[in-house]
């Protein structure tokens, strides 16, 4: 009975998919879905930007199907609209395939500061109600750590999101200059839980409000340029963040605007930061991007607090997680090339140029510039890349930055 279904489901979508950008635009009479085997229905509902009596054009289907898309959990999106014309109603059928959202993720990381590994198991679809699971275990030259989240996007179907994180572990830190120079290091044994609670202004506008507990013990303290040694406590960290998402899938890329606006204070000396982030990316041909990233951020905060900025996009010609600053600045300029697509998953290639400078309260202004290569693998049936390559080199203070990841982090 299924098997007659989908193939009812695919002579309808082959028939009327060639209808979609010369619509009526007459009334949504019906949604149907066809290909769900573990997540609900309704939960697919809630996804698309569609309702029953609402026009329909060739611009909503594509929003249905960006939506779809978006959420992660589908590796084929069929979008077909049948019109009766003597009534003016559409009807619309949408034809999935699910990802796999039951993964578990082998984890192993090589860059400048030594080699990390250990095993991610995510579920990105918990019990077919789209909420997102993940518990990890992993450690390496830097410590030992576990980690477990739990992140739900739509509260009882609602425009709330919420989300729990729970880490406990021990950190190697080593905060360094581009040159090498030491700031400080030392080891830090502590616990953290963050929980994070948002709500859907509209459809690209987001309100979220986050509070952070943790508490540390340090040990082994070995002073460098800055020798005022780190004492162990606690703080508490509220952070009130807005956000604007206007993207849209670009394959495994995503074109289009993403920006934010965040501001944290920290219970630890009255610490205080505002930062800001934009994101834009530009198609260029069939698959690939140029992409344009702006980060900068202004604060007064205590060392334990500080923001680590590098091993990120816009910062990867510093040292790998080696660098924490109170106030920074980055422009970074990409070329993302989407080199080979297969019903496998895609492999893309990027070249980029970054511009930046740092500083904390002890260290002045230190630039940073220079060009970078990365690669990454994405898994059509996985959510998360698969694989990750990136080198760059500072020419402000010469230095060639490496990192390998395979499984979660990139």
């Amino acid at each position: 009975m299924h098997a007659k279904r989908s193939i009812i489901c695919t002579l309808i979508l082959f028939l009327s998919c060639w209808m979609v950008h010369d619509l009526g635009a007459y009334p949504l009479q019906s949604i149907s879905f066809d290909g769900l085997k573990r997540t609900k229905e309704e939960v697919v509902r809630n996804l698309i930007p569609l309702h029953i009596g609402q026009e329909v054009d060739g611009t909503a289907v594509e929003q249905a199907r960006q939506a779809l898309e978006k959420s992660g959990l589908f590796s084929t999106i069929e979008i077909g609209v049948s019109e009766d014309q003597a009534n003016k109603r559409s009807m619309l059928t949408v034809l999935l395939k699910e990802k796999w959202t039951l993964i578990p993720i082998p984890f192993l990381a090589v860059n400048d500061s030594g080699v990390r590994g250990g095993l991610f198991l995510l579920e990105s679809n918990l019990l077919g109600y789209g909420k997102f699971l993940m518990t990890a275990a992993y450690g390496g030259a830097d410590g030992l750590n576990s980690l477990i989240i739990y992140s739900d996007p739509a509260l009882a179907g609602s425009r709330w999101t919420g989300s729990i994180v729970g880490n406990i572990g021990v950190d190697d830190s080593h905060i360094r200059l581009a040159d090498g120079t030491t700031v400080r290091s030392y080891d830090s044994r502590f616990q953290q839980v963050t929980m994070k609670l948002g709500y859907h202004l509209t459809h690209s506008w987001l309100m979220e409000g986050r509070l952070r507990w943790r508490r540390w013990e340090i040990e082994n303290f070995t002073g460098g340029i800055d020798t005022t040694p780190i004492p162990s406590g606690m703080y508490v960290e509220p952070e009130l963040m807005i956000s604007f998402d206007e993207t849209t899938p670009l394959g495994p890329l995503s074109i289009g605007t993403l920006s934010s606006l965040t501001a944290r204070y920290n219970s630890l000396e009255h610490g205080w930061e505002a930062s800001a982030m934009i994101d834009m990316g530009i198609p260029i041909a069939q698959r690939h991007r140029i992409r344009l990233l702006l980060s900068t951020g202004y604060g007064e905060m205590s060392i334990p607090a500080q923001r680590q900025i590098s091993a990120q996009d816009g910062f990867r010609t510093l040292p790998y997680k080696g660098v924490t600053a109170d106030e920074w600045a980055s422009i970074a300029a990409y070329a993302d090339i989407h080199a080979i697509h297969g019903s496998w998953g895609s492999l893309v290639l990027s070249h980029y140029w970054e511009l930046g400078t740092w500083c904390t309260e002890s260290i002045r202004g230190q630039p940073f510039y220079g060009p970078g290569a990365g690669l990454r693998l994405f898994m059509r049936k996985i959510a998360v890349p698969a694989m990750g390559v990136d080198l760059a080199y500072n020419i402000a203070d010469p230095s060639w930055i490496f990192s390998f990841t395979i499984g979660m982090e990139m």
